[in-house]
């Protein structure tokens, strides 16, 4: 079997209304260790093509 699994990462908020409390209190009842890393970046190549594509996305949420 398994000794380790990534469980993908929890949620460092404390407050009970955060979206991911509840999914992160059931991965911290494994009792694994918690590893911090640095927080995502997004590294934009092409700014008008990236532009266009958060125009896109936000305009999918009306539609």
């Amino acid at each position: 079997g398994f000794h380790t699994y990534d469980f993908l990462g929890v949620t460092t908020s404390k407050d009970p209304k955060h979206q991911l409390s509840g999914v992160s209190q059931f991965k911290l009842k494994f009792n694994g260790p918690v590893l911090n890393f640095q927080e995502r970046q997004t590294l934009v190549y092409k700014p008008f093509l990236f532009l266009l594509l958060k125009l896109k996305k936000s305009l999918k949420r009306f539609f």
